[in-house]
């Protein structure tokens, strides 16, 4: 089961972020959170919501996002099983990792300040936990591309 989970991480990434933008937007308002942990990981993708916050946006933007979390895991995938350069798997690794610590980083902040607001309960807790999911999984791609660089003897 673990040798294949590399082939199955594009489409568990891309599941997940379906998961959890279903999850935060069917929870509706009265979220302290208000879909920020989605916004965080969704970035780059989800730069055009600072702008625009209606419906068709949030629509395209988490289309997009899931896409891109199709994309992320493809980058762990295809560097694990051989199928792109060492140097593309290190740039992909790189990419991964810088954008995974942007949207950590991102995410913890709104988080301290979310907490302090006083509707901030569970569901919001539910949210924060469910994106951590997703992140760790962007740092397992990343892992993958990373040691797929010094495990091939050749290109």
């Amino acid at each position: 089961m673990l040798r294949n989970f590399p082939n199955r991480l594009p489409v568990m990434l891309a599941a997940w972020h379906v998961f959890l933008f279903v999850v935060t937007y069917s929870l509706g308002q009265g979220l302290a959170t208000d879909g920020n942990p989605l916004f965080c990981v969704e970035l780059p993708v989800s730069v055009p919501l600072v702008g625009r916050d209606d419906f068709v946006t949030v629509l395209l933007v988490g289309v997009a996002a899931t896409g891109w979390w199709y994309f992320i895991g493809q980058v762990g995938r295809a560097s694990w099983v051989g199928k792109i350069s060492r140097t593309m798997s290190l740039a992909g690794a790189l990419l991964l990792l810088s954008i995974q610590t942007i949207a950590w980083f991102a995410m913890i902040s709104e988080g301290r300040l979310i907490r302090q607001e006083a509707n901030f309960g569970a569901k919001d807790i539910v949210i924060y936990v469910l994106a951590g999911v997703l992140l760790l999984g962007g740092l397992v791609s990343a892992g993958y591309s990373m040691v797929s660089v010094f495990r091939r003897q050749s290109n």
